[in-house]
């Protein structure tokens, strides 16, 4: 079950992306780093708040709707303008680079909470303590 599963989302993910270039002719290749901010957000709607997993869709999706409209109005648009070879070069350059950009972020965002629970448990829990009070002595 496990395996269908999992192929079935990247079924989806792909048939995505084949839509995309599809229509509009744009090779948008940071599409997967849409899907992990999709996925972070829900999980964090789990996690911190308790949200089932399939409501926090209810959520997620129009989030990630507003965040495509305002790629589509930053980046894209310009593309979109251009024909031929051109655009398809020029979609693949900048969703490269938004590629390269996200999942900086997401490294950025996983080291500051990695950071942020060394720091906890050095500091709040009695063996952070020990630790601490063993490297001063």
């Amino acid at each position: 079950m496990g395996r269908v599963l999992k192929d079935l989302r990247h079924g989806i993910a792909a048939e995505g992306l084949a839509l995309v270039f599809g229509v509009l002719k744009v090779l948008n290749i940071a599409h997967g780093e849409l899907l992990m901010i999709g996925g972070y957000v829900s999980f964090w709607l789990f996690t911190l708040l308790g949200v089932d997993p399939f409501l926090s869709l209810l959520i997620t999706i129009p989030l990630l709707f507003v965040l495509g409209l305002i790629l589509d109005l930053a980046v894209f648009r310009y593309i979109e303008h251009l024909t031929g070879e051109t655009r398809i070069k020029n979609s693949l350059l900048v969703s490269f680079g938004l590629t390269l950009v996200l999942q900086n972020l997401a490294i950025q965002l996983i080291a500051l909470v990695v950071v942020l629970a060394l720091h906890f448990f050095l500091h709040r829990t009695y063996p952070g303590k020990a630790i601490l009070a063993t490297a001063e002595d």
